[in-house]
């Protein structure tokens, strides 16, 4: 139960959704036989529209700006291609993309090209789009309460757009990025026995499973009846973060964010995956080898 309340205090505190908190606390203090079955169910294929990405997750464009020069031109993902955003398993040589497509000592990954023969297939959302958002956006080894409270917020945001008449996304910053075979990579000595379905694997690596447990759980956000909310997130903010895009969606102080060296990365409307890491450790800081990083409660 403790364990379960850390979740629900990064949820809370971290996704910063007033109007939701009730409705969780509620929840919380039900007897399981009393808790009422939500009957939102999305549909199990998503749409996505794929391009070759940058190594911050923005499109990658053909062509500069400026006056007298060509509009830059997004650049879709065909069959076969071993472009990053297309695939994580890469075969980029440029310099700027030698941090994700090659080994530190500039060996390179093996190659798993995109496979698909459209630039916007049909994505299996819990068994492939988020095992790989959860793994690209929110990282490995980070504590498990603030990777769950990415996978609720990342789930409910990408439902909330299906469920606001989009028929499409895509996948890159412009929504959250998505990239094939993000989860593969995060063990290259063995490929997940189950392909199909991810989590379901026998052969996963620790950090695999991690990820696994914070997206098997299928949890979501809403405000109102059964609808997902717009949950919005982004990278950090120091001291506090804004108010967000829908009228739920609340500016607050965030104390443990307050460390020197926390830099503002982001729109800073909703959870900070940064904040959320600092709740879930009880420290001021992210990483470890920081100094002044003790927070003023434990737990």
């Amino acid at each position: 139960m403790k364990h379960h309340n850390l979740i629900v205090l990064i949820v809370v505190s971290l996704l910063l959704l007033m109007g939701v908190c009730f409705d969780i606390h509620t929840w919380i203090s039900m007897p399981e036989s009393s808790k009422p079955m939500l009957s939102y169910t999305p549909e199990p294929l998503i749409p996505v529209t794929m391009y070759q990405l940058n190594p911050d997750g923005s499109r990658y464009s053909e062509g500069t700006t400026g006056e007298g020069t060509p509009t830059p031109t997004p650049v879709f993902c065909t069959e076969g291609s071993g472009k990053w955003g297309c695939t994580a398993l890469c075969d980029n040589t440029e310099v700027i993309f030698r941090t994700i497509c090659r080994h530190d000592d500039g060996t390179p990954y093996p190659v798993k090209p995109y496979s698909h023969n459209t630039s916007r297939p049909d994505i299996d959302l819990e068994n492939d789009y988020m095992p790989n958002v959860v793994a690209q956006e929110m990282g490995v080894g980070f504590p498990a309460p603030a990777q769950q409270a990415a996978a609720i917020a990342s789930r409910s945001y990408i439902w909330w757009w299906f469920e606001n008449g989009v028929d499409f996304i895509e996948n890159s910053t412009h929504r959250q990025v998505y990239v094939p075979y993000r989860f593969e990579k995060i063990n290259l000595t063995a490929t997940p026995d189950n392909l199909g379905a991810y989590c379901q694997s026998s052969n996963l690596n620790t950090e695999q499973k991690e990820i696994c447990a914070a997206v098997t759980s299928q949890y979501y956000l809403s405000h109102t009846g059964d609808a997902p909310i717009r949950a919005e997130f982004f990278t950090d903010a120091k001291d506090e973060t804004l108010d967000g895009d829908t009228y739920y969606l609340k500016g607050v102080v965030d104390p443990i964010s307050s460390h020197p060296d926390v830099v503002n990365d982001g729109h800073g409307k909703g959870m900070s995956h940064k904040g959320a890491i600092r709740w879930a450790r009880g420290s001021r800081c992210v990483y470890g080898g920081q100094s002044d990083c003790d927070w003023s409660i434990t737990w």
